[in-house]
């Protein structure tokens, strides 16, 4: 039984060499340059387990599959508009974390709220730099703020190196958290 392929609203065929997930989804993007946004396999959003899941799915075993996708200045646009609230959940994490890690038995939740902060800032900054490509010189202008961060970081690293919770804390009330505020303005500012 041939899968049911939906592409934004539209019902489509595809070739008939195509057989796993993956292979649609690339077909997707190759055609018109398109950044796919969703996939919904059997009515429910997919989401990756573990890296190129999505080859290990034949289509044979599916019902249907439905992509979502744009336009990469749309996209970009459109994250763009969106950063400065990722930015202020980001900050939100941080200050979790600055009022848990002090707490011996809140430590744990505090550091791993900590590190989930940085792992969402990190995919934040790639997300960032990849909007270069779509609006080039628009998107430029914050290459001052990421050399900030980069004390900021190093003063983090210093702390944890040592086992200091106070000094990471530290690092994260005085240093984080008002680079995250300017993010926040200057994201603002440009895009909003």
């Amino acid at each position: 039984m041939a899968v049911t392929f939906i592409v934004n609203g539209e019902k489509q065929d595809y070739p008939e060499e195509i057989k796993t997930l993956e292979q649609l989804i690339e077909t997707v993007k190759g055609k018109d340059n398109r950044v796919v946004v969703e996939v919904k396999v059997d009515d429910k959003t997919f989401s990756e387990l573990y890296p190129h899941q999505s080859r290990d799915m034949l289509l044979k075993d599916l019902k249907t599959v439905e992509i979502f996708s744009q336009d990469p200045v749309e996209f970009t646009n459109d994250f763009l508009k969106q950063a400065p609230a990722i930015v202020s959940n980001i900050k939100q994490g941080f200050e979790t974390a600055i009022k848990l890690m002090p707490d011996k038995e809140k430590f744990k939740q505090g550091y791993d709220i900590f590190a989930k902060s940085v792992e969402a800032l990190i995919a934040l900054r790639g997300h960032l730099h990849n909007s270069k490509d779509f609006l080039g010189d628009h998107a430029l202008g914050l290459d001052d703020l990421w050399s900030d961060f980069e004390g900021v970081v190093s003063r983090l690293v210093d702390a944890q190196k040592a086992n200091d919770t106070d000094a990471v804390v530290s690092g994260l009330k005085e240093g984080m958290v008002p680079f995250l505020d300017r993010m926040n303005k200057e994201l603002s500012d440009k895009f909003n």
